[in-house]
């Protein structure tokens, strides 16, 4: 600090010869209009040998670096952490996506075949009803009813015990 005090008292202006407007933010539109730019060699010569110029020089030198590598730095954080959210949120859609699979087979194929069973064992109870049962005994006709009974098939196997 008191090397950049110094090269401004030796080789800035005064600061009484500022305008308030020096003070303030420029804007943006303004910033790259200038009329004029002039170069003065025997200034950078005087710059080049001052003690106060080049320690300042060598010490901000990095600070571009060191900047720029903490905006790296940054942005590989940032990275990091919105891979670790898409990969989160990818493992939890295929989760759902899982879901959704298993939720169609229970509903589509497991619900559509105990249904299609159920019609199967109704036209076997039909065809059971069918079948001439005055030529079969009494006990056989009641076996085979109650196969397709439970109530009677309950009954039948209590009659048992």
């Amino acid at each position: 600090y008191d090397a950049v005090e110094t090269v401004l008292s030796r080789y800035g202006t005064p600061i009484e010869s500022h305008s308030m407007d020096f003070r303030t933010h420029p804007d943006v539109a303004s910033v790259d209009d200038y009329d004029n730019i002039t170069f003065y060699p025997d200034r950078v010569a005087k710059l080049s040998s001052d003690k106060d110029v080049k320690f300042i020089i060598a010490g901000f030198a990095g600070d571009v670096f060191n900047g720029l590598g903490g905006v790296l730095a940054l942005f590989t954080q940032e990275i990091k952490e919105v891979l670790a959210t898409t990969r989160m949120e990818t493992r939890l859609l295929f989760g759902l996506y899982l879901a959704t699979i298993l939720v169609i087979f229970y509903l589509g194929l497991f619900r559509r075949t105990v249904n299609i069973a159920i019609r199967e064992a109704e036209k076997s109870r039909w065809y059971v009803m069918m079948l001439p049962a005055h030529v079969l005994k009494g006990k056989d006709v009641h076996t085979i009813t109650a196969f397709f009974n439970p109530a009677i098939l309950d009954a039948h196997d209590e009659d048992k015990e």
